[in-house]
């Protein structure tokens, strides 16, 4: 996985999964519960994705489904966040899905959210951090439904930093 870390660059980590991890790894399958489980859907128009005519939908994503999908257990390595009052740590929240007009699937999928959280909310005193402020954009594109995948590790990636098995 290539990171870019703020003030450390650009790195790449690798990381052992085990097989029931691989089989939930379903990305249009994660991204469709998101869709289903947003609030507030918007239709923004059109726009064509790879040749292919798209609905653009902007959802506000359910918080639960985000922390189910494991926004929680990225962050539990600052501490306990199970008592966490996810209302007040997400501070904003958004993302768009490009579908296919034809087949109803998804092409591409934007999310942008911002998390804040103080150290008393993570059971922590505030020598510990003065806060973690998290700001995320990931953007994903879906083509070739169904084709078989060759993957071509990138040079830069073959010293990736081995990071504890999930």
């Amino acid at each position: 996985m290539k990171v870019s870390v703020p003030g450390e660059g650009v790195q790449w980590l690798k990381q052992k999964l085990s097989d029931d991890i691989w089989l939930s790894e379903n990305q249009v399958a994660q991204q469709a519960q998101i869709l289903r489980t947003s609030h507030n859907p918007i239709k923004l128009g059109s726009e064509e994705v790879n040749g292919v005519d798209c609905y653009i939908i902007q959802v506000t994503p359910e918080i639960n489904t985000l922390i189910k999908s494991g926004l929680a257990e990225q962050l539990s390595e600052y501490g306990d966040v199970k008592n966490l009052d996810w209302g007040q740590v997400v501070k904003y929240n958004s993302a768009k899905v490009w579908i296919a007009k034809d087949k109803y699937l998804p092409t591409k999928f934007y999310w942008d959210i911002s998390l804040e959280i103080l150290p008393q909310e993570l059971g922590k005193t505030t020598n510990y951090f003065d806060k973690i402020a998290i700001n995320i954009t990931f953007q994903m594109k879906f083509y070739d439904y169904n084709q078989p995948v060759v993957i071509q590790l990138p040079p830069e990636a073959q010293n990736a930093i081995e990071q504890p098995p999930s």
